[in-house]
């Protein structure tokens, strides 16, 4: 009788012993689901963090290019102006001169 009931004992302990492993192995294997959502959810966050970054940083230099672009343009503006001027005081200087010749030849005439 004794031989049976440690039989009947050991087999429920062996029985409880191998459903202890079984929750452990389940707890060991959420505990792995977890952290793997978590890195998951980490390298989305840097991802983000990353995409932000660099959609930023496009913004300023798209900012900086339109700026650059508009101090050409206005070197430029200023160049053609200052030519254009340049060609006025030219054209203004040869009407003169012109001018000048004639008032001459004009004078040598009646003399």
């Amino acid at each position: 009788k004794a031989e049976a009931e440690a039989k009947v004992k050991a087999e429920a302990d062996a029985e409880a012993e191998r459903k202890r492993e079984e929750a452990r192995k389940r707890k060991e294997q959420v505990k792995h689901e977890v952290e793997q959502k978590e890195k998951a959810i980490e390298a989305e966050a840097a991802e983000q963090k990353r995409k932000s970054e660099e959609e930023k940083k496009q913004k300023v230099e798209a900012k900086l290019n339109d700026i650059a672009a508009s101090q050409t343009k206005a070197e430029d503006k200023k160049k053609e102006d200052k030519k254009a001027k340049m060609k006025e005081e030219k054209l203004e200087q040869k009407k003169a001169e012109a001018k000048a010749a004639k008032q001459a030849e004009t004078a040598n005439a009646g003399s």
